[in-house]
């Protein structure tokens, strides 16, 4: 923002602590970038030729409609899981101190969640062949360590969800 064309600068980032090459991990790195292309949106204007570019068969207060619908839908979904979560977080707190989770439980919660996780990385393009090289058994018992508390959790919500239907 504010640059002009043909314009540098030294863009200062920090790298995430989550990254592809460790070693860079939580470091600053400088960087000079050159402005190659100044542009500036237009948008449309919001009339029934944009809705016929959405949907031929749409006039702009249908396509307004739609989209005011869409997203009290999504917002309620969002109030619905954010319930759930907060149901499910005081039951959980009202399960004795003492209550413990059967270690066969977790590991088969475990097992479901790796499955679930290498199917997401499948459907987001991960190739088999590096689907191969994650599963190993240090990175499945690296997962382990660090899916513990959440499968423990889920556990419990549903022991605690299933004595609440009783």
């Amino acid at each position: 923002m504010g640059v002009r064309k043909g314009e540098s600068r030294d863009i200062t980032v920090t790298f995430p602590a989550r990254t592809s090459v460790p070693e860079l991990a939580g470091k600053e790195a400088i960087f000079e970038v050159t402005c190659e292309k100044v542009q500036r949106r237009v948008l449309p204007e919001t009339d029934d030729t944009f809705a016929k570019k959405v949907r031929s068969d749409l006039t702009w207060a249908e396509l307004d409609s739609k989209l005011h619908e869409g997203v009290e839908q999504e917002c309620a979904e969002i109030q619905r899981k954010q319930t759930h979560r907060a149901l499910e977080r005081a039951l959980i707190k009202s399960l004795p101190a003492d209550f413990e989770v059967p270690e066969t439980l977790l590991e088969e919660v475990s097992k479901e969640r790796f499955a679930m996780m290498l199917g997401d990385l499948r459907e987001r393009g991960t190739s088999d062949e590096q689907l191969k090289e994650y599963i190993t058994p240090e990175n499945y018992k690296k997962y382990l360590a660090i899916s513990r508390p959440m499968s423990a959790t889920q556990v419990k919500a549903d022991f605690s969800l299933k004595e609440v239907c009783r």
